[in-house]
């Protein structure tokens, strides 16, 4: 006659999956960071591909257009026309449709960032930009409230905006794009900015920065870890208020 299990035997084997769950948990989230950072570190060099496949068109300029310069004031706020030269330019190299080339503008350990919202942002005066989920050095066409990034940011490679590919005194070394690593009174996932959408840092361990990938301007992507805001050149946004700092791991 079989008998069924006893208290004990039950508790040894619900026990025994608590752990199992312990352990497996915590390592499936981590490989799962781990394909969205290879995901992303593609999305980036695909946009290096759009970048310089226009560049090749366009005597080595950047897909950077004008547009509403005033309304630009963090460093992933576009113009409207340069959001849709990079979709293009992105699309082109990759052979795809601008709409599915459009995600290749966020990160995707960061999704809330990609909605229809950001991509179309009216600032206060109702002038559109677009919102992507990467910092962008690029060029913005006249006089915008960020104005220039100030040159004892980083001595060198110096923190600037491009407008030319493979610009910079060391293009292997010199930023195009970058992942958000973004703060604001020193923590790192609740940004608040003038869209009801709370911003946060893209890659995160716990509460804290992870690293992030970067596109630099000769092509290639690197991915860079956090080592604190002693070893990353951080950048003032512009706004009302104490607007937020993004962070550039440096090379």
């Amino acid at each position: 006659m079989r008998r069924g299990f006893t208290l004990i035997e039950l508790l040894v084997v619900i026990g025994i999956i608590a752990v199992l769950m312990a352990i497996s948990i915590p390592a499936l989230a981590k490989a799962r960071e781990s394909a969205r950072r290879t995901v992303c570190r593609g999305n980036l060099h695909s946009v290096g591909e759009g970048a310089a496949a226009y560049a090749g068109s366009w005597n080595n300029d950047l897909p950077i257009a004008g547009g509403n310069a005033n309304s630009i004031y963090w460093f992933w706020d576009i113009t409207l026309q340069t959001g849709d030269l990079l979709v293009n330019a992105t699309a082109t190299a990759t052979r795809s449709q601008p709409m599915s080339a459009r995600r290749l503008l966020y990160c995707p350990s960061n999704p809330v960032q990609n909605n229809n919202d950001l991509w179309e942002y009216p600032n206060q005066k109702n002038a559109m930009i677009r919102v992507i989920g990467y910092g962008w050095l690029g060029s913005r066409i006249g006089k915008t409230p960020l104005g220039e990034i100030p040159p004892n940011v980083r001595l060198f490679p110096p923190l600037a905006f491009r407008s030319k590919w493979g610009d910079g005194p060391a293009p292997a070394m010199t930023e195009l794009a970058f992942d958000a690593i973004i703060s604001e009174g020193g923590q790192y996932t609740d940004i608040v900015g003038g869209s009801p959408l709370h911003h946060t840092t893209s890659h995160l361990s716990g509460h804290e920065p992870a690293g992030g990938n970067i596109l630099y301007c000769d092509g290639h992507v690197d991915w860079k870890n956090w080592g604190g805001t002693a070893q990353a050149a951080g950048i003032l946004a512009a706004g009302a208020g104490v607007p937020p700092i993004f962070w550039v791991i440096n090379p």
